[in-house]
């Protein structure tokens, strides 16, 4: 198991190298959780971050912003809080 010290030092690896995009793929969802929380901490820096994530409800724990696509196109550009305090709008574009 991976711990928060291991977690920190593997992003402070991948931000050192100052990449352009960085892909985690197939990680546990504790692995999942002290990212994300990682990435909220980053992000309190100014670094601006894109997250293209499927667990939509930990990726608008993050973000201010919202681009929720169907189909390959742009089906709601937003406010993260306009999807968050509405589940009607989840439900139509999110299917939850």
């Amino acid at each position: 198991m991976l711990k928060k010290r291991s977690v920190l030092l593997l992003l402070t690896a991948v931000f050192l190298q100052k990449p352009k995009m960085y892909t985690f793929e197939g990680l546990a969802p504790i692995i999942v959780k002290r990212i994300a929380k990682t990435l909220i901490e980053i992000q309190k820096t100014g670094i601006s971050l894109i997250i293209v994530e499927q667990n939509f409800r930990m990726a608008l724990e993050i973000a201010t912003r919202c681009y929720v696509m169907n189909l390959g196109r742009i089906a709601f550009e937003g406010p993260s809080n306009a999807i968050t305090e509405n589940p009607g709008l989840q439900k139509k574009l999110l299917a939850v």
